[in-house]
């Protein structure tokens, strides 16, 4: 029989979603939180799938992403997604993203596991973004990696590479201006014929890149 809601002379709601999730016991807690008044309902969920989410994010990820509403199935899975990636698995949640079919869904899990990834092993994560093919989905990866502190200062041009990679026009617009900064700082020529060569700017946004690199 699903737990509910006590009143509050017996118990709090948040006391006992927590009681339940530090007892291991998270399908009752979410179940708990979902019999709650509406006021209390998603800041229970919420409580609840972040503690489920340290003891095993996979498993409150599949919990999440089986929830019928949309907003709530965003929300608890943009919070799901930074308890995973702040740990050590943000390669297992990419996996993870990968096989997940909503691609608003993934969308999520892929942006928190890749810019995590990237901060925390450039190597690695650089390794397998190379293997992939450009797609949105994985645009915060190739953002990231061109956006990079330790690819900045080393391999400039490389940056520039992987902010080509950016299908969003807006970001990869942001990181190829910062890949680009950085090479004009060494290399002004080549930043200048890797300007000129790019064909997904429009004039005006050329021309004001331009002004950027000449005040860089």
């Amino acid at each position: 029989m699903p737990a509910r809601i006590e009143s509050p002379a017996v118990a709090e709601p948040e006391a006992q979603v927590e009681a339940l999730a530090e007892a291991g016991r998270f399908i009752e807690a979410v179940r708990l939180a979902e019999s709650a008044p509406a006021g209390m309902r998603d800041t229970l969920l919420s409580a609840a799938c972040l503690l489920w989410a340290i003891n095993d994010p996979r498993a409150a990820a599949c919990y999440v992403l089986a929830q019928a509403d949309p907003a709530t199935r965003s929300s608890l899975l943009k919070l799901v997604a930074s308890v995973w990636a702040a740990g050590p698995q943000a390669p297992e949640l990419v996996a993870f993203a990968l096989g997940v079919s909503a691609e608003a869904e993934r969308r999520i899990l892929l942006d928190a596991g890749l810019t995590t990834w990237v901060a925390r092993d450039v190597i690695e994560a650089a390794g397998w973004l190379s293997r992939q093919t450009m797609r949105a989905e994985l645009d915060e990866g190739f953002s990231a990696l061109a956006t990079h502190p330790a690819v900045l200062a080393a391999q400039p041009d490389l940056a520039a590479d992987w902010a080509a990679r950016v299908t969003d026009v807006d970001l990869r617009r942001a990181a190829l201006t910062t890949a680009l900064k950085a090479l004009h700082r060494i290399n002004p020529a080549n930043a200048d014929r890797r300007l000129d060569e790019d064909t997904t700017l429009d004039r005006v946004e050329m021309n004001h890149l331009r002004e950027i690199l000449a005040d860089s």
